[in-house]
């Protein structure tokens, strides 16, 4: 779902999103470097006793995921049944844009609080291989939820500011 923006704040997201993708990309690469050098040590034979490449692999994965999720809502990237969408008047449109935004905002709100109660709850345990706090990758549920919201909540502002726009040149009819 595409929400108009003014200029100014399309150049703001620009370098947020550059930010995103760079930590989120190198996330990513991490997790297939991690999976592909644990799997030519165990395909290969080659016995360097690599056992973290898969936590490493996972927790790379999960983090990158997380990271790009509000990104992905902005720009569309989501499933959605556009061909009832596609066939609203621009105002209808609005409202259920809006209604479906928020609906998201509540998810990435429970995703968030709870995600941080996970994080604080498990903070003591320590992941298999490396012996990490698990803090680190349920740290990432929260930090996911927040990006989301960020992204909800600016996405809500605009689809509101238009609809109230067009009300307002419409009359308010």
């Amino acid at each position: 779902m595409l929400v108009k923006m003014p200029e100014g704040f399309k150049k703001l997201l620009a370098g947020y999103d550059r930010i995103i993708f760079i930590i989120s990309g190198s996330l990513f690469l991490a997790a297939v470097i991690a999976a592909f050098i644990s799997m030519c040590d165990r395909s290969l034979h080659l016995r360097f006793g690599i056992v973290w490449g898969e936590e490493v692999s996972r927790m790379c994965m999960i983090a990158s995921v997380f990271m790009i999720m509000g990104i992905a809502l902005r720009r569309g990237g989501q499933i959605a049944f556009t061909i009832f969408l596609d066939k609203m008047s621009r105002r209808t449109y609005l409202v259920f844009a809006l209604l479906i935004y928020f609906l998201i905002t509540v998810i990435a709100v429970i995703l968030a609080y709870y995600g941080l109660i996970m994080t604080l709850n498990n903070s003591s345990q320590m992941t298999p291989v490396l012996e990490l706090s698990t803090m680190f990758l349920y740290g990432i549920i929260p930090i996911g939820g927040v990006l989301i919201l960020f992204e909800t909540l600016s996405g809500m502002y605009f689809l509101f500011k238009e609809l109230v726009g067009r009300e307002n040149a419409n009359g308010g009819a």
